[in-house]
């Protein structure tokens, strides 16, 4: 089955997650995906202030995963804050070819 956008709605809006391109074969065995993700936006609606993930090239296996893509980035000024103890300005992760197999030794690559 595949899906052209694909748009799901989780706690009552606390987060929202958009996709496109969007595959899905449950019967896939692996090395095959369950599911293939092009490109996917997890924001929250009712957070503002944390910053949107952003993938690409997802792929859910029955013995895994793989990320091609995966960035959190906040705007530029924005802040978040967590009371008085932790604040964060101008936060940016980035993952790239993130592959894990379960019940494997974990072992990071990619860049």
């Amino acid at each position: 089955m595949t899906v052209g956008l694909l748009k799901v709605n989780v706690a009552s809006g606390v987060l929202l997650i958009q996709a496109s391109n969007v595959t899905i074969d449950p019967l896939a065995e692996s090395p095959n995906p369950i599911a293939s993700i092009g490109n996917a936006t997890i924001t929250s609606p009712k957070f503002t202030n944390l910053p949107a993930v952003n993938g690409q090239n997802i792929q859910i296996r029955q013995d895994g995963f793989h990320i091609g893509a995966l960035t959190l980035s906040q705007q530029a000024g924005s802040q978040v804050r967590l009371g008085s103890i932790f604040e964060m300005t101008g936060l940016s992760v980035s993952v790239r070819n993130l592959d894990y197999t379960f019940g494997q030794t974990l072992s990071v690559s990619g860049s």
